[in-house]
């Protein structure tokens, strides 16, 4: 259970800040996700908290193939236009293997070295047939029909994940036994961390690098904090939390913390599809914590969830039906009997009442919703809680009652007329030529 330390207060300076960070991460969160996050902090230290989103690098889908099409291009430019490519991703799967790919797949230079037969990939290096697909020239002019091996990944943080795959697979035993692999390999990604680019000079130097490099975010030299001045104050907001977020388990009970990611890479990174472990764990850490991108599948379907139940998921539809909703309802149906909905969590009810008064099938609700039945269940069980309907989802007696009273409330609730555009009657000029033409 994540810890709220304070109910964030939406001052004009924080809705400011929060307008500047959504766009740095491509619109992926709502405000009420961010709110959320920024309540794991003290309040003293939310405007704080918001430059960690403000610096993050969200990497969106479209992103991510734009940057891999770079590094391609990069890579074809330093080999030469006649080089063959075997492309390798090495991630352990199901971490991100088939969306790099398949991105990759999509790149216009990945076609165009498909269209010259230049490219292959292979998800089984050991058992490759080098000699087969590129056979050795014995005979003058001796033609190089060597291939180059390129690892793939989306993101290399300390390089350790990959000096394990490597030496698993017995690349070195594999590069030693065909004649058929180019001497210098490549490695592609769509970033790499300062440790990891280090590592990778020392132990790989013969891996030519096409990645974009990222410095760790609390550098002395590097860092974007330096820009205001508040590095040192960012990373101690950092362990502060940090230190508390359970990340990993050693058996058979030892508990592990990585506030500034893992083996400190001090990333500060998010993908569409998660998240890496080297990143901050205040950003996706969920021990205790309530993460902004999460890691974990778990998590991740779990604010998935949580979207579909926040407010402005619904202010689109709100506005179809023209019901106004800037206020908690409390409201005096008779009998004694006072329904409340709040601005905050009720949306989903209220527009349900009005999509099952107009005689929507549950198929048809989720269909406009776009939401599934499963998620359905549960805005039905929540207007059960409040009376408003029964178990199947029927509008009870209370229900009809509150929304014949919101109809009566201008206010809150009412029917769009018809628009109404006057047109003067007036004779109207139009040239019979302009600019030479008729």
């Amino acid at each position: 259970m994540a810890i709220k330390r304070h109910d964030c207060k939406l001052t004009e300076q924080i809705i400011r800040q929060i307008e500047y960070v959504l766009p740095k991460l491509k619109y992926s969160v709502y405000m009420r996700q961010v709110i959320s996050w920024l309540e794991n902090f003290e309040e003293n230290e939310v405007l704080l908290a918001l430059d960690f989103l403000f610096y993050l690098e969200y990497i969106s889908f479209p992103e991510l193939q734009l940057r891999l099409e770079s590094q391609l291009k990069s890579l074809e430019k330093y080999f030469g236009s006649e080089q063959k490519y075997l492309l390798v991703p090495y991630a352990k799967y199901p971490k991100s293997n088939d969306i790099v790919m398949y991105l990759i797949s999509k790149c216009p230079t990945y076609a165009k070295l498909d269209n010259e037969q230049r490219v292959d990939i292979t998800l089984d290096i050991e058992k490759y047939p080098f000699k087969e697909k590129y056979p050795f020239d014995e005979r003058p002019p001796f033609k190089d029909n060597r291939v180059v091996l390129v690892y793939v990944d989306d993101f290399i943080g300390s390089g350790k994940s990959f000096d394990k795959w490597h030496k698993k697979n017995n690349i070195a035993n594999i590069f030693g036994a065909n004649f058929n692999i180019h001497e210098e390999q490549a490695i592609v990604a769509a970033i790499i961390m300062e440790d990891g680019s280090q590592f990778m000079k020392f132990f790989y130097s013969d891996i030519k690098v096409f990645a974009e490099f990222r410095s760790k975010i609390f550098s002395r030299t590097n860092s974007p904090f330096n820009l205001v001045g508040n590095r040192s104050e960012m990373r101690s907001l950092c362990l502060k939390y940090g230190k508390e977020i359970s990340t990993r388990f050693i058996r058979p009970n030892k508990v592990l913390y990585d506030p500034f990611g893992f083996e400190k890479s001090e990333a500060l990174v998010a993908f569409d599809y998660g998240t890496p472990n080297n990143s901050l764990s205040i950003i996706w850490g969920d021990a205790n914590w309530k993460p902004i991108f999460p890691r974990s599948a778990k998590s991740r379907m779990k604010k998935s969830s949580e979207i579909k139940s926040e407010a402005s998921f619904y202010l689109g539809l709100m506005d179809k039906l023209n019901i106004n909703f800037n206020d908690d309802i409390n409201m005096d149906i008779g009998d004694d009997i006072n329904i409340t909905l709040s601005v905050r969590d009720d949306h989903a009810i209220l527009v349900y009442l009005i999509l099952a008064d107009m005689h929507y099938s549950n198929l048809q609700v989720c269909q406009v919703l776009g939401i599934t039945l499963s998620e359905l269940k549960k805005i039905v069980s929540n207007a059960h809680k409040k009376k408003l309907v029964n178990i199947k989802g029927g509008i009870t007696r209370n229900g009809t009652k509150l929304l014949n009273k919101l109809k009566k409330n201008s206010n809150i609730y009412k029917f769009r007329e018809n628009d109404k555009l006057e047109i003067r009657d007036k004779k109207i000029f139009v040239p019979k030529t302009f600019r030479n033409l008729t």
